[in-house]
């Protein structure tokens, strides 16, 4: 009985979040956050990054690519983010691509503009190249994560 109870106060709560009154709540209450200074600036940033990085979102990072530093051995595993810059303030030639490079454990990241000659497309999902980039190369891609030990 209570199993049944349980599934039935969680199929009720999940069905009350896609509801109007909640959605007001929710945007009442961004709203309230983003009216904090300090605050206003980290969450933004961390809600647009979250909605990018969302299946749902209409506007995704782009394809996963290598840069190839001209003249140096290094590589670096980035995003494509925005492939034109026509609806952007930036003057920037044709050839340039804007690419995020995140660094390891996800301390963060750099926008780079990178010429598009530099770049090699990777045949590798999203996934599957954020969780090689964020654990540092522990991660392959393809490889399943192992359950965490009791």
């Amino acid at each position: 009985m209570g199993v049944a109870l349980g599934v039935i106060i969680v199929l009720v709560v999940g069905l009350l979040t896609r509801a109007i009154f909640f959605r007001q709540v929710a945007a009442w209450f961004d709203a309230q956050l983003e009216r904090i200074p300090l605050v206003k600036t980290v969450y933004t940033a961390v809600r647009d990054l979250t909605q990018l990085f969302s299946r749902d979102s209409d506007r995704q990072i782009g394809r996963v690519v290598l840069v190839n530093w001209p003249g140096m051995p290094i590589r670096l595993v980035g995003f494509l983010t925005i492939d034109s810059f026509d609806d952007t303030p930036f003057d920037l030639r044709d050839e340039m691509v804007a690419v995020y490079l995140p660094m390891s454990y996800q301390i963060g990241g750099y926008t780079a503009f990178i010429p598009r000659q530099y770049l090699t497309p990777v045949d590798m999902s999203f996934e599957d190249a954020m969780r090689f980039v964020v654990t540092a190369g522990m991660s392959k891609p393809g490889e399943e994560v192992p359950p965490p030990l009791p």
